[in-house]
């Protein structure tokens, strides 16, 4: 399968990408993604496409500004645009530089691609076969084992392997052809970097023994997909019977195999936008988390995520934050009151025949220690703070995060929820401040 502007432009043709207004280049500055830029420069004319070259710079190398400036000088030559982005890695969560690296820049590439973008990569044959290999080597399941593929929802738009099945000789080839130049990054040759031992160390000699490895791979990867597509379809025709407000009922859940069990939460895990947690986690779920006893409030917690029981439901959202209970702070009137822990701001803005009185002068922010009473509107006698959440299910590990006001040592408000007498407006024509809690962004 020979590497040319008529290789390039069928494969952009089999993407649909005439549908697309901006193609964005990939750049890393080495041989792979060179090439896929100068492939991009051949056939400009016949596109009707923007084109945009992007250099994440990950500041791991001393080199790394001369590297993006190396990549602006190519663009420069070639008339492409060019824009290089910064990232930080950060090496705190306990994966590797590798992992991480990576994750750093596809969360650059998310936030710049937009509808109808298709962000263009050079993987090629061999990296596919890397992917698989190192994937079998950590033990993953089908997906995992589908390794890349060659077109996939991105951000608000799509991800594109044109190079996909073709393999680095090719690449190769064509960049000597063409007499390109391109960046040697020394960590290539670093074989303490799992994929980097695995190209250097294993796979020549697994080429030798089979060399047809590479399209073997490729064909596995396929079948490995089309088992997932079945697993997929599954997943989402339990998902339809099982999920409400995209939460799971428990009782249900559990009248299903372990194994559906395990296909659906993963499936759900990854519908709501989080990364799938480990097998040994994944069982932690079923075993501990859905069928806990009935007083329990069980919660799995991993580096992206929580998934909690309440009411017989799974819910899934990000890891909370820890903070400090005791916190309190007076609330500024017609200024934002930022909480802890990402928890919100508070704006206090006044309003006509409803809200907080506004005789009050000074107004506390604290959050739920225990014991707190409030006397409803309308009731005879006042009710503990424990008990109106339990009445109106209000979640379990949302009842320490709603912020509470206090007048003169006195529960006034559980603020989005209830005013306690006297502090509540009843005349139309009072004027009364309304207190409302803002989501971070």
């Amino acid at each position: 399968m020979k590497l040319d502007k008529f290789y390039i432009l069928q494969q952009l043709k089999s993407f649909k990408s005439a549908n697309t207004s901006r193609l964005v280049i990939a750049l890393s500055g080495g041989i792979d993604s060179v090439v896929l830029l100068h492939l991009l420069h051949t056939v400009r004319q016949q596109l009707t496409q923007t084109i945009i070259a992007i250099h994440i710079n990950h500041n791991l190398h001393t080199e790394s500004a001369s590297w993006s400036n190396r990549c602006a000088q190519l663009c420069t030559q070639l008339n492409i645009d060019f824009k290089t982005i910064n990232v930080k890695v950060n090496l705190s969560n306990g994966e590797s530089l590798e992992a991480m690296a990576r994750e750093a820049r596809y969360q650059a590439f998310r936030e710049i691609i937009s509808t109808n973008d298709y962000l263009l990569t050079a993987h090629h044959i061999n990296d596919q076969t890397e992917t698989f290999l190192l994937q079998l080597f950590r033990g993953s399941g089908v997906k995992g084992l589908s390794a890349m593929p060659k077109i996939l929802t991105f951000g608000h738009g799509k991800l594109l392997r044109p190079l996909l099945e073709q393999s680095r000789a090719n690449i190769i080839d064509y960049a000597k052809q063409y007499q390109l130049t391109w960046i040697e990054d020394p960590s290539n040759t670093n074989t303490n970097f799992d994929r980097n031992f695995l190209r250097h160390q294993i796979l020549p000699n697994l080429n030798k023994r089979w060399p047809a490895l590479n399209q073997t791979v490729l064909r596995s990867s396929h079948h490995m997909a089309e088992a997932q597509t079945i697993l997929d379809d599954v997943a989402q025709t339990d998902l339809d019977e099982l999920s409400h407000n995209n939460t799971l009922n428990t009782e249900q859940l559990e009248n299903l195999s372990h194994i559906r069990q395990k296909n659906l939460i993963r499936f759900w895990i990854r519908q709501s936008g989080y990364r799938v947690p480990s097998d040994t986690q994944l069982r932690e779920v079923i075993n501990n988390v859905i069928i806990a006893n009935s007083d329990k409030m069980p919660v799995l917690t991993w580096q992206y995520g929580e998934i909690r029981r309440y009411n017989k439901q799974l819910f899934i959202m990000p890891p909370l934050k820890k903070f400090n209970t005791n916190w309190q702070a007076k609330l500024p009137i017609n200024e934002v009151l930022a909480l802890p822990a990402n928890i919100g701001n508070l704006v206090c803005n006044p309003i006509k025949g409803r809200g907080i009185k506004s005789t009050a002068k000074q107004i506390t922010v604290k959050f739920r220690q225990g014991g707190e009473h409030c006397l409803l509107p309308n009731k005879k006698h006042h009710q503990s703070l424990k008990k109106l959440f339990q009445e109106h299910k209000i979640k379990p590990w949302q009842r320490d995060r709603i912020p509470l006001l206090f007048i003169n040592g006195e529960l006034a408000a559980v603020v989005g929820l209830w005013i306690c007498q006297p502090y509540n407006v009843i005349n139309k024509d009072e004027m009364g401040m309304n207190i409302i809690l803002e989501p971070n962004n």
